[in-house]
């Protein structure tokens, strides 16, 4: 179920009551299961950055940490300590650390990315940070 805002908000001041009225005129629409607020050009009013993808840049960071100082010295052995059977995978989330600060912070701040999911980060990304957000479609602030 999405909320679609479908005209122009409106405030009035009620003098009697001391507060403000916010009229916000909105329509209910279906979306495989979800519920979503979308302003007037379609995109998501309030969107949280995925939780799977805060916790995989959490883990990276450990993992690179444990890697760098010869706690582990091999990323399959991590992986299977932590139960991940694909190397290839754990390669992917390890990847997450190569992202720019800025959308590294993003993501720990649970701020906007356009409605980026882990399973986007999962798919090449260029290792320049000036180049990321536009290749990842991030919004520019």
């Amino acid at each position: 179920m999405a909320i679609k805002v479908t005209g122009k908000a409106t405030r009035t001041y009620l003098e009697d009551e001391n507060c403000i009225l916010v009229h916000i005129p909105i329509k209910f629409i279906s979306r495989k299961g979800k519920s979503q607020i979308t302003t007037p050009d379609g995109r998501p009013a309030l969107e949280e950055v995925d939780p799977a993808l805060r916790n995989a840049l959490v883990r990276a960071h450990r993992w690179l940490k444990a890697l760098k100082s010869g706690k582990e010295q091999h990323l399959k052995m991590l992986a299977q300590k932590e139960g991940i059977t694909s190397v290839s995978y754990a390669s992917r989330i390890l990847r997450l650390t190569t992202l720019s600060p800025e959308i590294q912070e993003a993501i720990i701040d649970g701020r906007s990315l356009g409605g980026l999911t882990l399973a986007d980060f999962m798919k090449p990304f260029p290792l320049l940070w000036s180049e990321q957000k536009k290749a990842l479609g991030i919004p520019e602030d």
